[in-house]
């Protein structure tokens, strides 16, 4: 029996420990042109002089037990300008940044005893336009 349960755990506990790939989608407006490197976007405050927008961007953080976690703002901040630099825009400008409360199912096991609670955890969510600037 513990021969078949132990793979069986192994498996579920290393499927838990995956990182599935956070959300980020875009909605082209413009001219996409070929990929560039994320390093090569610059994040304005305002939108800049001579600039061709490419699309509306959009990203969410991964979870955390933190509300305001400054590590999630450079997480969504990374994750647009990796989205615009794949659609060769080497400028975003943020229009919204703000912090989402999501309820998570934790489930815990004490010896033979399991229960399952809900919890609040926060992630950063934000949207970007994405710009060739020239």
């Amino acid at each position: 029996m513990i021969r078949l349960f132990a793979p069986v755990l192994l498996s579920l506990v290393v499927a838990g420990c995956a990182s599935p790939s956070l959300p980020t989608s875009h909605l082209v407006t413009g001219k996409a042109r070929a990929a560039i490197s994320p390093s090569d976007v610059v994040v304005y405050r305002s939108l800049p002089e001579n600039y061709d927008e490419v699309a509306m961007l959009s990203a969410t953080s991964s979870v955390s037990l933190t509300f305001g976690d400054p590590s999630q703002t450079e997480e969504v901040v990374s994750l647009l300008k990796s989205e615009a630099a794949a659609l060769g825009a080497n400028g975003v400008v943020l229009t919204y940044l703000n912090d989402n409360t999501v309820i998570v199912n934790v489930n815990t096991l004490h010896g033979f005893q399991a229960s399952a609670s809900k919890e609040g955890r926060f992630q950063k969510v934000a949207q970007a336009y994405a710009l060739f600037v020239e």
